[in-house]
């Protein structure tokens, strides 16, 4: 196999992945409950351009740190709250 043939290959796997979601971008929306008063809250923000993304992220993460110390938990989607 040619170098050349390698490299489109390469580069076809590369773009596959890339639109598969291998270079998600980061969550800028975290859902929690708390699970004795099932009360929900939502640590979000919104993108204006590309370059706040980490910091954005960054913000969110935090706040769902925050609300975890207040005994909530991230939801998943096999969530079924309590009764």
């Amino acid at each position: 196999m040619t170098s050349t043939k390698k490299l489109l290959i390469f580069f076809l796997l590369f773009a596959a992945c890339y639109v598969s979601g291998c270079a998600a971008p980061p969550n800028l929306s975290v859902q929690l409950v708390h699970p004795k008063t099932n009360t929900m809250r939502t640590c979000s923000a919104r993108e204006s351009t590309a370059k706040d993304i980490p910091m954005l992220s960054d913000a969110v993460e935090a706040c769902a740190r925050q609300l975890e110390a207040r005994g909530f938990v991230r939801m998943g989607q096999s969530f079924t709250p309590s009764e």
